[in-house]
């Protein structure tokens, strides 16, 4: 995601998408966990289209959201290793 700036919106969303579907941890996340990958980066583009880096901090505050719902969300030690895994392909 690197020189993010000079490219169009177009662009940008392609390579956002192929990230996510290029990124074999998401095919293995059950549809439910994939909502909330999904939701996630839904954020991470709107942030990345506004010229910003996605900086592990933040991605630190949105794991340990997670972890801390993670029973609510049924979510696994496995899953959550697997969405940050995901989460970090979008870091600066």
């Amino acid at each position: 995601m690197k020189n993010i700036k000079n490219l169009t919106e177009y662009q940008i969303e392609e390579r956002l998408e192929h990230l996510i579907h290029s990124n074999y941890h998401f095919s293995n996340l059950s549809s439910d966990n994939k909502e909330i990958v999904l939701n996630l980066l839904k954020e991470y583009k709107a942030i990345i289209r506004n010229g910003r880096e996605i900086t592990a901090t933040k991605i630190r505050e949105d794991m340990y959201d997670l972890h801390q719902k993670r029973l609510s969300l049924n979510l696994s030690q496995t899953d959550l290793d697997q969405i940050k895994k995901i989460l970090e392909a979008f870091r600066a």
